[in-house]
């Protein structure tokens, strides 16, 4: 799942800018990931394959956007106040509203997955990028 992003950040109940961007969530890891849109992106292939359902839905994949948001654009920023003959130094934090944060949905993508066993275990690839997804082990 693709959703565009964005929201207000606050501190104190006070709008200082805003962020957006887009998000993606994987389907079966549940991993919220930054998504660029300099995806190369195939709308069919000629081999046989076999395409995995999804094991989140639109929703729950939207609370999990909604979640990374939060998480990433949550900091706290040092404010600095001179008051004369004293130097006041607050923290304060930034942070955007969970209810505030905009999402549009973009779709559903699916990435090509190879699946590699062998005599030590079995590694999930993405065939696009050739980033290792997961890697189990055999006890042996």
């Amino acid at each position: 799942y693709v959703y565009a992003y964005s929201c207000d950040l606050y501190v104190e109940n006070k709008k200082i800018g805003s962020e957006s961007g887009q998000l993606s969530v994987n389907a079966l890891t549940k991993k919220v990931e930054k998504w660029d849109d300099r995806v190369e992106i195939v709308f069919s292939l000629d081999q046989s394959y076999r395409r995995l359902e999804p094991m989140l839905d639109a929703e729950d994949a939207k609370g999990l956007v909604r979640d990374e948001v939060v998480r990433v654009y949550s900091y706290e920023r040092e404010i600095i106040r001179d008051d004369g003959q004293v130097t006041v130094v607050e923290k304060k934090k930034v942070s955007p509203r969970a209810e505030d944060v905009r999402l549009e949905g973009r779709g559903i993508f699916y990435s090509p997955i190879w699946c590699v066993e062998g005599i030590h275990g079995v590694m999930i690839v993405n065939a696009g990028t050739g980033k290792i997804i997961s890697e189990d082990y055999y006890q042996l």
